[in-house]
């Protein structure tokens, strides 16, 4: 591929005719100077140029070193690949054993009609009706047979397809493990990818999977000869994507994901692919204006329903022998009624599993599921559902069933399946987190003022904690956790890019401090007159410095690791927790005492502090810290204080399965039981409605707080300055509290008109509500935010007038 850009014969002149005009500049500028001016700023030239030309040298080297890289051999490719198949065994075998799954079902597979694969010439390389036909794979097979059948193919392609709970993405599991058995140095390693990540119309197909890969195995989202090692090997198909789940993506987007595959991955390139075969059919229906097109080279096979027998071989020989007795009842039903509702709901792999772990594992007795309330395979599916958490918490552990349903909730609500210990902060209130923030905050200012005697440092660090935490909540996204470790580098590679982080920090650090001084001497210029150029590019280069001296010590110690080591939930969190609190502790430290010697010591002792907070508090870490204490105080997070904690022990039970540093509910199916099952359980209708509730409540906690600090008695503030920031803290103090009423009103409406409603509170509860809800009865609007908008602006303007008018006189 051709390099776009400037060539390096147009960088050099570039380069000296630039020099060239610094120089004459520089010597322009100090000819009409005193000699000690000139001296100041001959030395402030000597710094600037000294970093000018260290700083590309610096450059120059690295690029030295990677153009060496580039020459070097493909070996640490081959190892890393190596280091990769040994991690997914390890990994893939744990996580077998922690879903109990070394006993497995007897699944069949069966053939798809013609019209959901492409044609036979192209999948199998002959047409049906040549003479090679014969050999072709058998369209039939059992999952213990998948690798031979994979391996037969002559693309070595496969869509799995079946109902839900049917054991797709078990299959993959174990056709990814006997890939990696079965594969010798040098092949390609198979690699399971949940493609519901995958967003088809912003990515292609080779940038997501590199970029999944890099971000489960930080190790190879290293950069080398520009791009990373996760990418080197997706474009040299030196990885088997196994892509599970095609169902669970939007569904505009799964057409469109095969498009792609099939644009961009050549049909000769092995791939696996899995999808529930409702959802899988639906591309291919005829009615739909644009139908979508089959996987190119790629064999379709659909699992098939679980055998009656294969069922009570498998219970009986699940169960100790002691207690085989209690199924027999259960098992002359089945034998008795193979079309009954209790066979059909235990065809499916999922569903005999969750038998087992209810009945054949615990004193539950079976023949419970003979009772007459469980007459539809529905009610006996949901029976299982609802007995599978309590027999993995045998200990009869109430709070957490509670817990996992509130997860489940929170997932359904933002259409997500993966529990991320970084996004847990966001299902909490948001009003809640405010609040810790602005307390914490606080507490530092309470902390500073034993050592500076002065009040601005109370209401500097009230202001600031709300601002930082309503900036929080307003951000909305969760912040992501750091994947790299900290240690020193010791290969070159890692020396080279450690460098080059520096050498891009500093140069960085170097145009910050020009640019402040520039703005600070103009500014300085235009309002006092003064020249005050030289001590601004003067204290802009010593912020600069004493800021990008510790923030490059952390870049230095910033290295990928090990690729031994995958992006679990707990490593994840380490990784986090590590770079937290080196960059708040630099940060802390070398802003603060600068500030107390260059400036006022109230600001040395509460900004050093209060960049520190505000950098653990923008962390994932500090994001689930904050989490802790509001759930500490009763806060409705409605999750553990120990969340990640109670995660962890959910997975060693069996009730969640880990997907790189994220979980994942055992099965979808289970995840939507628990969510329908949820006590605080609303539609997605009520979402704007709670959004809405937290703003209000922020917007009241905000103008509560500025009133705070304002009016603090130990602030010797001027009458005519409180009396000109009153709408300040007025509009959203009036605005939240009116705003929670109607959400209040709103919530006993029970689906009659805002007024009606609020009429018939009042003559319930009496008269007293009068004054706190008479907007609602006489502006009898449908909108909830337009009333509040209007109360809050007449009651704004009635004090302004109030004390214009009439609080001179007084």
């Amino acid at each position: 591929m051709r390099r776009s850009g400037l060539s390096g014969a147009v960088w050099v002149v570039l380069g000296c005719a630039s020099l060239a005009a610094v120089l004459g500049g520089a010597v322009w500028f100090l000819a009409g100077r005193t000699l000690a001016d000139a001296d100041s700023w001959a030395s402030v030239g000597g710094l600037v140029l000294g970093l000018a030309v260290g700083v590309p040298g610096l450059v120059v080297s690295i690029a030295s070193l990677r153009v060496a890289r580039r020459q070097a051999p493909a070996a640490p490719v081959d190892r890393l690949l190596e280091e990769l198949a040994t991690a997914l065994g390890v990994e893939w075998r744990r996580e077998r054993g922690v879903r109990d799954l070394n006993d497995l079902l007897p699944v069949r597979w069966s053939g798809v009609a013609p019209g959901l694969v492409d044609r036979p010439e192209r999948v199998f390389g002959f047409g049906l009706d040549d003479p090679g036909s014969a050999s072709a794979p058998d369209p039939t097979g059992r999952v213990d047979e998948a690798v031979r059948a994979f391996l037969r193919l002559p693309n070595r392609r496969l869509v799995v397809i079946g109902e839900p709970g049917a054991g797709k993405s078990v299959v993959a599991l174990e056709l990814a493990l006997g890939l990696l058995a079965a594969r010798s140095p040098g092949d390609p390693v198979p690699v399971i990818l949940p493609i519901a990540s995958w967003d088809p119309a912003a990515e292609e197909p080779d940038a997501w999977m590199a970029r999944r890969i890099a971000d489960t195995y930080p190790a190879l989202g290293a950069i080398e000869a520009g791009t990373t090692f996760a990418g080197h090997l997706v474009r040299t198909r030196r990885v088997l994507p196994v892509l599970d789940g095609l169902d669970e993506m939007a569904e505009p987007s799964r057409a469109a994901a095969i498009h792609s595959v099939n644009r961009w991955v050549p049909r000769s390139e092995p791939l696996v692919l899995t999808c529930r075969s409702q959802a899988y059919r639906a591309l291919f229906d005829t009615d739909s204006p644009r139908p979508a097109e089959p996987l190119a080279g790629a064999a379709v096979v659909e699992l098939e329903p679980l055998r009656t027998e294969d069922v009570i071989a498998y219970l009986r020989d699940a169960t100790p022998q002691r207690l085989t007795a209690k199924w027999d009842p259960v098992f002359e039903h089945l034998e008795r009624e193979p079309a009954g509702p209790l066979a059909a709901a235990l065809s499916t792999p999922l569903m005999a599993t969750l038998a087992r772990s209810a009945y054949s594992r615990t004193n539950a007795d079976p023949a419970a599921l003979l009772t007459g309330r469980l007459g539809s395979r529905a009610t006996v599916e949901d029976h299982l559902l609802e007995r599978f958490v309590p027999a993995h918490y045998p200990d009869g552990d109430a709070k957490a069933l509670r817990w996992l349903r509130s997860l489940a909730w929170q997932l359904e609500r933002r259409g997500r399946q993966d529990i991320a210990w970084w996004e847990l902060p966001q299902a909490s209130s948001r009003t809640a987190f405010v609040i810790v923030i602005a307390l914490l905050f606080t507490l530092i200012g309470l902390v500073d003022k034993l050592f500076v005697d002065d009040p601005i440092v109370l209401r500097a660090a009230l202001a600031t904690g709300l601002a930082v935490g309503v900036g929080s909540v307003l951000a909305g996204r969760a912040c992501l956790p750091a994947r790299t470790g900290l240690r020193l580098p010791t290969t070159a590679g890692e020396a080279s890019r450690a460098l080059r982080a520096i050498a891009t920090g500093l140069g960085a650090s170097v145009a910050a401090g020009f640019g402040f001084g520039l703005v600070y001497g103009y500014v300085t210029l235009v309002f006092s007159g003064d020249d005050a150029l030289y001590d601004g590019i003067m204290a802009g280069f010593a912020i600069t410095t004493v800021v990008a001296v510790p923030l490059s010590l952390v870049m230095l110690m910033t290295v990928p690791a090990d690729i031994a080591r995958a992006a679990t939930p707990r490593a994840t969190l380490r990784s986090d927790r590590a770079r937290t609190l080196l960059v708040a502790a630099t940060a802390t430290l070398s802003t603060g005492p600068m500030l107390w010697l260059g400036t006022a010591p109230w600001i040395g002792v509460f900004v050093g502090p209060a960049i520190g907070l505000t950098l653990w508090v923008r962390s994932a870490w500090g994001s689930l810290g904050v989490l802790r204490v509001a759930t500490l105080a009763r806060w409705p997070s409605r999750l553990p204080v120990r969340v990640l904690g109670f995660l962890d022990d959910a997975h060693r039970r069996g009730v969640l399965r880990q997907v790189g540093a994220t979980y994942r509910f055992r099965h979808v199916r289970l995840q939507e039981h628990l969510a329908r099952t949820h006590p605080y359980r609303r539609d997605r209708a009520g979402g704007p409605q709670a959004g809405m509730k937290s703003l209000y409540a922020i917007a009241a906690a905000v103008g509560l707080g500025a009133a705070v600090v304002l009016y603090f008695p130990a602030f010797s503030l001027s009458e005519t300055f409180l009396v000109r920031v009153v709408a300040l803290w007025l509009f959203p103090l009036v605005f939240g509290c009116y705003g929670l009423i109607g959400e209040w009103l709103a919530k006993h409406a029970a689906g009659k008109p805002l007024g009606q409603a609020t009429g018939a509170l009042v003559q319930r509860h009496g008269r007293w509500l009068l004054p706190f809800v008479f907007p609602f009865l006489l502006l009898r609007w449908r909108s909830r935010v337009l009333v509040t908008t209007a109360v809050t602006a007449y009651w704004v303007v009635l004090v302004q007038l109030f004390l214009v008018a009439v609080f001179p006189w007084l």
